[in-house]
């Protein structure tokens, strides 16, 4: 008796694609988002109350301080001597969007962000934590009376591919005598595309049990295997077409044996193990 093996998979092509920069602070990343893209930067803030962007593309939104406390100071920055600050920005798009970048720097260390921003959307109940998000300090700057000042560079990246999208708002905190320097936020229709987990290649190995074909693979959990089989590859056309072994398997980390117990009916049969996922 013949046996052959087979595995297939679909390997995705990436598209190319150009990108326009609007940053006006050159600290703040290009996050090079593909689809309908909307942009706020905001670098002067002479208000607390319904800031509105320094320069924007596509989307105007707006910022404001919640608690009272925080005023423009001299540096054109909002500041709070003598409480916590928090901050509410909001924003508005007229497409379903899939990906948010928030970004902003502070004058303080990154101990200085008491409370991490939370995504608000339609249909969530609590705010939405980002999916992942980064820090790091950008030098110091020299205050009068207060000596060298660390600045810190604060980025959040939500997926929002679970949520339909178009107004949100997003609330962050800061520890008194901690200056909002800038805000950035890009948007994207773009679904978050995710890199595939590499295929391993399975290998098989074949044993008689009772006069039966079996076939002996490692599984892996996550994956789940279905085994074709055909007895004429000429007329079988493609694999998708061939005869199922068995149902679906789940892969749990173990050796998956599986008994074909009509093998003998044929002079000789081809075997496909398909990962189906």
């Amino acid at each position: 008796m013949q046996i052959s093996y087979q595995i297939r998979c679909l390997l995705a092509a990436a598209s190319i694609a150009t990108h326009t920069v609007h940053a006006q602070w050159a600290d703040f990343d290009e996050p090079n988002y593909d689809g309908i893209t909307q942009y706020s930067e905001w670098e002067h803030f002479i208000t607390t109350n319904n800031a509105t962007p320094d320069v924007a593309n596509g989307t105007n939104g707006s910022l404001s301080e919640t608690t009272g406390a925080g005023f423009p100071s001299s540096t054109l920055n909002i500041y709070s001597y003598s409480l916590d600050t928090k901050f509410s920005i909001y924003g508005s798009s007229t497409n379903d969007l899939g990906q948010l970048n928030l970004q902003f720097v502070i004058w303080g260390s990154k101990d200085f962000l008491n409370l991490e921003p939370l995504l608000q959307v339609t249909g969530s109940e609590t705010g939405i934590a980002a999916d992942s998000s980064n820090h790091a300090s950008d030098g110091t700057i020299y205050i009068e009376g207060q000596g060298d000042i660390e600045i810190t560079v604060f980025s959040f990246f939500w997926d929002l591919s679970e949520y339909i999208v178009t107004d949100y708002q997003i609330d962050f905190g800061l520890a008194v005598h901690t200056s909002l320097d800038k805000v950035r936020i890009d948007t994207s229709t773009a679904t978050l595309v995710t890199e595939p987990e590499p295929i391993v290649p399975i290998e098989v190995t074949t044993s008689i049990v009772d006069d039966d074909i079996a076939l002996n693979f490692p599984s892996y959990s996550g994956n789940y295997y279905q085994i074709k089989w055909t007895n004429d590859l000429t007329s079988a056309g493609t694999v998708n077409n061939w005869n199922d072994l068995g149902t679906v398997i789940a892969g749990n980390g173990a050796v998956q044996q599986i008994i074909d117990p009509d093998s003998s009916e044929d002079a000789q049969r081809f075997y496909s193990i398909i990962i189906t996922n």
